[in-house]
């Protein structure tokens, strides 16, 4: 009876030992795999950050260039304004040659 106890408790303790194993392995495997996706996740980032820098470079230059035109046109209107003005005093003064 005790060796049939012993006996039983050894089968007990192989098949412990193989389901350890077996949840070692399966535990490799998945560790595995993890860390792969973990990987894959940081190269995605990397190249999503990387692209959004270079979007965000291209409309920061787009901005200057903007800015840019509209300080070129406000100098136009200003320039045109004063035009505008010189002719019209001009044009008085020529009024007021012809009227006297």
């Amino acid at each position: 009876m005790a060796l049939k106890c012993v006996q039983d408790l050894e089968m007990q303790l192989k098949r412990a030992e193989k389901n350890e194993e077996e949840v070692a392995a399966e535990r490799y495997v998945l560790q595995k795999r993890v860390d792969e996706q973990r990987h894959k996740d940081d190269r995605q980032l990397k190249e999503v950050t990387l692209e959004l820098q270079t979007r965000i470079c291209d409309q920061d230059q787009e901005i200057a260039i903007f800015h840019e035109k509209l300080e070129n046109k406000e100098k136009e209107m200003k320039e045109l304004k004063t035009t505008l003005q010189e002719t019209r005093r001009i044009m008085e003064a020529h009024e007021k040659e012809w009227h006297t």
